[in-house]
């Protein structure tokens, strides 16, 4: 899932919406924040373009949301 809805293209983290914490709260889970590093480059390569470097995916440590979370 994505909390930002849309892809960053400037590479720095956009607003999340309340969807993701309200789901992470009712099942009680932590949330595991995620990063797609370069995936943009790689989408030249189906418009006949070279590659670009490769797709990275970087985790960073979970986050707690609340059992009392309000909208």
């Amino acid at each position: 899932m994505f909390p930002e809805g849309t892809r960053s293209k400037n590479g720095q983290m956009g607003e999340w919406h309340i969807g993701m914490a309200v789901m992470a709260s009712a099942a009680q889970v932590p949330i595991i924040p995620t990063a797609v590093v370069n995936t943009h480059s790689p989408l030249e390569v189906r418009r006949g373009r070279p590659g670009g470097p490769p797709v990275h995916i970087r985790y960073g440590n979970p986050i707690t949301v609340g059992a009392n979370l309000s909208k």
